[in-house]
Order: C-alpha cells, then sequence, then structure tokens
C-alpha cells in the first residue's frame, strides 16, 4: 500500500463525503506515518526503503505495505512467525514452470542519498540451498521510466540458515534518479520445490558514517578437547538499534600441551570471527572481528569455538574475559 494523491473532483465543495474518501484518508495517514518513523529509526535521510523488514501489512493482504507482488504459477507468498517476528516468505511448489514469486519496493529517490549509491544489505535464507533466488535493482528516470537493472545477488546455492549480506549495486546510469528493490523467491526457470525468507532491506551510500559504541560482554572459560569447531559458551549482547554493524573484541586461549595447537574463534549465527592458534599453556590475549552482520533484533548473541589439533589428547581452554566490546554502526 502506497500514497494515494486526492483528485481535485474528491474534495470539490459540493460533493458529499463518500466512504472511498475516508478510506484514502486512513491509508495515507499510515503510510506517512510508517514513513516518518523509518526516517527518525536511520537518523538521516538515509534511511528510505520503506518497510524494510517487511513486516507492515495494515490492511492484511499478506502483501508488505510499500511493496508489490508477483506469484508465479502454484508459488504462494505469506507471512511466516519466527522467534515471535513476522519474516515474509515464498514457496516454489516444485514441477516445471512453476515458482515463489517476487517483491517489488516503491521507487526510492536517489537525491536522498548522501553520497552516490553503493550497497544493498539483505537477509535472505531457504529451507532447500538448490531454489533459485534474486535480487535485482532496478533504476528508473526523473519520470519513473525503466531505464536498466543489476541482478546483484542470482543463487541457487543459498544458505539454508539465516544470514545477512551486503552486495554491489555496480554500475548506475548516469540519468538515473530512482531505484526500486526486487526479491526473487523460487524463481520459476529452477525446478526446486521451498521456501525462501527475506528482511532487513538497506541501502547504504558509498560514504560511510560510522557511529561507535562500548559494551560491556564477557564470556566464562570453558574447554573441550574435540578436534572439530565446537560451540564453548556464550553471552547475550543487548543492542539499542537495528542496523549494520562490525564487532571488535580481545579474547583468550590456551593449550594444556606445548606440543600442540589449540584454536579459537567466534560466531554471530552463521557469520564467523577470524581465527587465533597458540601453543602455549598460559592464556594468550588476540583480536576478534566479525563484519557487516546486519542486526534486525534487540540482541545478538556471541558464541566461542573451540578446537584442538589431532594427536595426543589434551584440552584447549577459552574464555572472554575482557569485558570491552567495540560496536561500530555503518550508517
Amino acid at each position: 500500500m502506497g500514497y494515494s494523491a486526492f483528485t481535485d473532483n474528491q474534495i470539490q465543495g459540493d460533493k458529499a463525503v463518500r466512504q472511498e474518501l475516508w478510506q484514502k484518508v486512513k491509508d495515507n495517514d499510515e503510510y506517512l506515518y510508517y514513513a516518518i518513523a523509518a526516517m527518525q529509526a536511520g537518523g538521516t535521510k538515509m534511511m528510505v526503503v520503506l518497510n524494510p523488514f517487511l513486516e507492515n501489512d495494515l490492511n492484511v493482504d499478506q502483501i508488505p505495505d510499500s511493496w508489490t507482488r508477483y506469484l508465479y504459477p502454484g508459488g504462494t507468498g505469506q507471512y511466516a512467525t519466527i522467534s515471535d517476528s513476522k519474516i515474509y516468505c515464498f514457496a516454489h511448489p516444485g514441477g516445471a514452470g512453476n515458482g515463489g514469486g517476487y517483491l517489488t519496493s516503491d521507487y526510492i529517490e536517489m537525491s536522498s542519498f548522501w553520497g552516490v549509491l553503493k550497497n544493498l544489505g539483505f537477509v535472505l535464507w531457504s529451507t532447500v540451498a538448490g531454489i533459485k533466488n534474486q535480487v535485482i535493482v532496478e533504476f528508473y528516470s526523473n519520470n519513473k521510466v525503466y531505464i536498466s537493472s543489476n541482478t546483484i545477488y542470482d543463487s541457487v546455492a543459498n544458505p539454508t540458515a539465516r544470514q545477512s549480506f551486503i552486495a554491489t549495486i555496480g554500475t548506475i546510469p548516469d540519468y538515473a534518479r530512482y531505484i526500486k528493490i526486487k526479491l526473487v523467491g523460487g524463481e520459476s526457470s529452477v525446478d526446486v520445490a521451498g521456501t525462501t525468507y527475506f528482511t532487513g532491506i538497506s541501502v547504504n551510500p558509498s560514504t560511510e558514517m560510522t557511529t561507535e559504541m562500548i559494551v560491556s560482554a564477557t564470556i566464562a572459560e570453558g574447554y573441550t578437547a574435540n578436534t572439530v569447531w565446537i560451540d564453548v559458551n556464550s553471552v547475550v549482547i543487548p543492542l539499542p538499534i537495528f542496523g549494520l554493524v562490525n564487532i571488535g573484541f580481545e579474547a583468550e586461549i590456551r593449550t594444556t600441551d606445548v606440543s600442540a595447537t589449540a584454536s579459537q574463534r567466534f560466531r554471530i549465527g552463521s557469520v564467523y570471527s577470524n581465527e587465533n592458534s597458540t601453543v602455549s599453556v598460559s592464556y594468550m590475549s588476540n583480536y576478534y572481528k566479525i563484519e557487516n552482520i546486519y542486526i534486525a533484533s534487540s540482541s545478538i548473541t556471541l558464541i566461542q569455538q573451540l578446537m584442538r589439533a589431532a594427536g595426543s589428547a589434551f584440552n584447549v581452554y577459552g574464555k572472554k574475559s575482557i569485558p570491552k566490546t567495540n560496536i561500530k554502526y555503518i550508517i
């Protein structure tokens, strides 16, 4: 549901007030409410993707407000509830010529961005990897005439767990003034049944501005004798706002056998930090980074992973006893 302008005929003084006029007033009021809320949430004019989490559906038609929907033959598009959040999804039933569908955003005015458009952030995952998903950016002229498009995500090897992406928008036509974003789940040229989920759509300028905050978070000491990566203790970190973030922190690792190597890394969901190793029996401190995580909830869970080298039995110990954790929002 987008904004619908009033016609001169609808506001003539001698016209009776009809239900359709009040309906338009109500729909426009709700549209503008969410548009203003979206901009205020971002703190700048750069939060211009209306209904970026696809959750608002005021007329309950199973189509996110400020987006339009197309369904392929046999396809369905609807909301699913995952961890108390509404997530939009397309289901491909299988069968030649069938598919899921796609959502297309309202026009996004490029003049509202500070700098040149560079990246698009989104969250996507499917129930089966082999389903075909796409994310497409369409370019339009000042008169909203279609110019061309860039397919920035096109895959039949999709994640089967929630994953954040940042894709380069690519070459922009010189005379483009608007863009639209198209989210394709279960494209019909590939006959693979499954469901694809989308959320967290954000457009980022190439001239990044950042805001940083320091939070306190520790992970208790834990150990393992596993020779493959295994989760060993975690911490939940509350965050005040949604957005794209980089996370940096120090943690410690040691081994109980100087002839064997202990390794440590961290993850948030399926996104992993850098890895560090040691043969020291005393704790060694290392710096870890997890970058380009799109946060779409009020907290994140930071999970420690440990692993020992194959060979004689020994334990790997790890912890995050230094509370300081740097959170950098990329606006």
